[in-house]
């Protein structure tokens, strides 16, 4: 489900941007995703990790400071994403693709474990705050 919402998310903005912005924009735009997906495959990382869910991976350093966590990790995927919708026939996307798919398998690991935080603080009954 949460695949299903994020591929819609991604088509609505792509289809909406171009009356957001100029096509110069959308061409910069994508020069700079381009320029960062160079530097995101240099810090690509295969789980290996018993504790981890198999064939999953992710960018960084997989911390949860700094741009390593999952909030970093989810950018990076709407990124290759994006990539994806708009270069269709790039040979790439089958390892645009794959890199997604590994790095959404270790957020949705994550977000049972956030789901056990939030049970956490209505506990302590903050969960309304």
């Amino acid at each position: 489900m949460r695949a299903l919402i994020l591929r819609v998310g991604i088509k609505v903005v792509l289809v909406l941007c171009p009356f957001c912005v100029g096509a110069n924009s959308r061409d910069i735009y994508l020069e700079a995703l381009l320029d960062f997906e160079r530097y995101a495959e240099t810090i690509w990382v295969n789980c290996t990790g018993s504790n981890q869910p198999p064939d999953s991976g992710y960018w960084g350093d997989g911390g949860s400071s700094g741009n390593g966590g999952i909030r970093g990790n989810c950018g990076i995927a709407v990124a290759y994403a994006v990539l994806v919708v708009a270069q269709p026939d790039n040979p790439t996307n089958t390892l645009r693709l794959t890199r997604i798919r590994k790095a959404l398998k270790l957020c949705c690991r994550h977000t049972y474990q956030w789901e056990l935080l939030l049970r956490g603080w209505e506990k302590m009954g903050l969960g309304n705050q």
